[in-house]
């Protein structure tokens, strides 16, 4: 099997070199025309096709490959829109960052009715 890393990183250089092997399609698509394998990278995920079909996404990835593919993905993304994005994100990262925070410092236990037991549940032996 090929090293993953070293595929991206192939690819991460074919677009600095600007090889026609890799077609940018936007700032979101890179297809490799040789193999038919297209990464989509958006905002904040993205994932592999072949043919339309999904071969992996962001979590079937090492963070050594995810960060090749940010890479990429800069690459291909003017500056100002990848300033813009990363401006954009930053107060939505802190709110949620926040109301984690809130709600670890502030519990407020979870209201329920009476446990109810399971009707025809089987006895747990072990």
């Amino acid at each position: 099997m090929l090293s993953l890393e070293s595929i991206l990183t192939y690819i991460h250089n074919g677009l600095v070199k600007q090889d026609p092997r890799f077609l940018v399609e936007g700032f979101e698509h890179v297809t490799d025309i040789n193999t038919g394998v297209t990464l989509h990278m958006y905002d904040k995920w993205f994932k592999v096709t072949y043919e339309d079909q999904n071969i992996a996404t962001q979590d079937d990835f090492i963070k050594e490959e995810r960060e090749i593919i940010w890479k990429i993905k800069e690459l291909i993304t003017p500056a100002d829109v990848m300033e813009k994005m990363i401006t954009d994100i930053k107060p939505l990262q802190e709110a949620r960052r926040a109301k984690l925070s809130y709600l670890y410092e502030n519990p407020t236990p979870i209201a329920t009715n009476a446990p109810v037991a399971e009707e025809g549940a089987a006895t747990y032996t072990g």
